[in-house]
């Protein structure tokens, strides 16, 4: 399998589900291998993808997700996706679990291969075989694009400043948002879907557990916050017998470690902070409510 071919699959793949594609995307630093627009009635969603088509025995490290992270900064863009032929080192899975960048290896990439293969034939596409090295043979035109081209798209959005005003991605002199209305409607993102295949394969992030998703949204997780708190509570100042005082300590501390805690493993940047004293502060009103009740 030759990188063009890896290119052009994911290229076709994201393409299929909605994006505007542009494929060998040159900066005037380098030459990034796809840049996809996805088009929302909130703003624009740009995702920098990196296609490596290493041998299966090798191990992509920190430094090309450190190099990503740049583009994704010079093109601001609101993710980065990193697929490749072969696997990760535990480092650079850690990295990308922290900062949010979803990686797809030789595993990921077969079963990708096979369900696009899959919902091609029930369309009656043909019968190419896409996970075993043939990927898109079709005719596929390469794009060239350079400085020129990228700064008529970054123009768009001072062109259009009310639709860019809620963009998935904060501008460089764009203030940050009301906290609440953030926080709420912080990693709500509309991709579509070819024939059940979601480009969110794509484009989620490195943890895609349902505990994950779940204390993703602000209103469960101030939920969890307060039941947990409130049974430690419960078994210090019940079962251990511990003075009130000390139990009040104790569930104060829960409920901050947790909403701190669990504020970074969702956000995982700056912003966890502002998340984390939503959900501290809310959580503390409700057990106090509770003490009473």
């Amino acid at each position: 399998m030759e990188k063009p071919q890896l290119i052009n699959f994911i290229a076709k793949v994201m393409e299929d589900s909605g994006f505007k594609v542009y494929k060998n995307f040159k900066t005037s630093q380098r030459v990034v291998d796809i840049y996809a627009i996805l088009p929302t009635t909130i703003g624009d969603f740009g995702v920098v993808v990196a296609c490596k088509n290493y041998d299966k025995t090798f191990e992509i490290g920190v430094d090309v997700l450190r190099e990503m992270e740049q583009v994704q900064d010079s093109l601001k863009a609101s993710k980065v996706t990193i697929v490749a032929s072969c696997y990760f080192s535990q480092q650079a899975k850690n990295y990308a679990l922290r900062k949010n960048i979803k990686l797809v290896d030789r595993d990921n990439l077969v079963e990708m291969a096979k369900r696009y293969q899959d919902n091609m034939n029930q369309q009656g596409v043909g019968d190419t075989s896409y996970y075993d090295g043939g990927y898109i043979e079709e005719d596929y035109p390469e794009y060239s694009y350079d400085a020129s081209d990228m700064e008529y798209l970054m123009q768009r959005r001072d062109q259009n400043p009310h639709v860019y005003k809620n963009t998935l991605y904060r501008q460089v002199d764009e203030p940050r948002t009301n906290m609440l209305s953030g926080i709420l409607n912080k990693g709500q993102k509309t991709t579509r879907s070819l024939s059940g295949y979601s480009s969110g394969n794509l484009i989620g992030g490195g943890a895609d557990s349902l505990f994950f998703k779940l204390i993703s949204n602000p209103i469960v997780l101030i939920v969890f916050v307060v039941i947990v708190a409130y049974i430690i509570a419960y078994i210090c100042g019940n079962l251990l017998k511990m003075d009130a005082g000390i139990t009040g300590l104790i569930e104060m501390f829960v409920a901050l470690l947790m909403s701190y805690g669990l504020s970074l493993y969702t956000e995982r940047n700056s912003e966890f902070i502002i998340r984390g004293t939503f959900v501290f502060f809310i959580s503390l009103i409700i057990l106090i409510i509770l003490i009473f009740v």
